[in-house]
């Protein structure tokens, strides 16, 4: 009888593999399908515990199989191999970042990172007089899974980052032994913020969550007039492994070194609202 070669959705069914079955040159571990027949070929990969489908390879070509078509022995051992098996997924996102202005921040979002509201007040010292304003900034930020299977166990890790311009509150001026002034250098500063996908998230589903919000400063009025600048995020998706699956960036901070030593030779991570 004549095999048949139908497939649905890119799964094909055990008898289709098991064409040429037995063949000298094959090696690994024999299944069974679930009707008693029997096949030789060894497991690739898998998109997750829970997935109810796995990627065999039998003869050089690899196949996406139901667990279903196996006998229940088999599908107890698939089971646990899956589970002491790292996944393999292509992992695909759309992501979504707007920046939201102090007025559009809710308290919980300011909070400690800022007042939220504009603020004036002159800058003592050496006869310099100016106005400083301080307002807080924001991201929202959407993750859409564009991965065509259901994703869990994943982290997202967000940075916002700005240019800290030194003046702030007294902040513009390192002093020597005699007194005298050195003008502070302008720092890459950033804010971090992580957020838990544990699943099951499917194809099209979304995550949103709101950045911490960012102090910046602008002295207006005197000879140190400086504003600071907020370049906007970097987001990484990382697996339970600590891999980086996924990594989003925008124009301004494609240039930005994510690792933290890198991060502090430009400048330090620090509580930017603790002044």
């Amino acid at each position: 009888m004549k095999a048949s070669t139908k497939a649905c959705g890119g799964v094909v069914s055990l008898a289709v593999v098991s064409i040429g079955l037995m063949q000298a040159d094959l090696q690994g571990r024999q299944f069974e399908d679930k009707f008693g027949r029997v096949i030789e070929a060894e497991l690739v990969s898998h998109t997750g515990a829970d997935s109810e489908t796995v990627r065999i390879d039998r003869g050089g070509k690899t196949f996406e199989v139901k667990l279903d078509l196996f006998s229940a022995k088999d599908r107890a051992f698939i089971r646990e191999w899956m589970a002491n098996t790292p996944p393999q997924i292509d992992y695909a996102f759309r992501v979504e970042v707007e920046r939201k202005a102090a007025d559009d921040l809710t308290a919980d979002a300011a909070g400690t990172q800022g007042t939220g509201s504009r603020g004036e007040r002159r800058i003592g010292g050496f006869g310099r007089g100016g106005r400083t304003e301080s307002v807080s900034n924001a991201f929202d930020v959407k993750i859409t899974s564009l991965t065509r299977h259901p994703i869990a166990d994943l982290k997202v890790e967000c940075r916002s980052y700005m240019i800290d311009h030194p003046g702030a509150f007294g902040r513009d001026f390192a002093f020597g032994r005699a007194g005298d002034r050195t003008k502070r250098e302008a720092k890459l500063e950033f804010v971090e913020d992580s957020v838990e996908i544990e699943g099951p998230l499917k194809y099209n589903g979304e995550i949103s969550f709101t950045t911490k919000a960012v102090r910046l400063d602008e002295l207006r009025g005197s000879s140190d007039d400086y504003q600071d600048e907020l370049l906007g995020v970097v987001v990484r998706i990382v697996d339970k492994q600590g891999e980086v699956v996924f990594e989003h960036r925008d124009k301004r901070t494609k240039e930005i070194a994510w690792e933290k030593e890198e991060a502090e030779a430009d400048g330090s991570e620090r509580d930017l609202f603790d002044w």
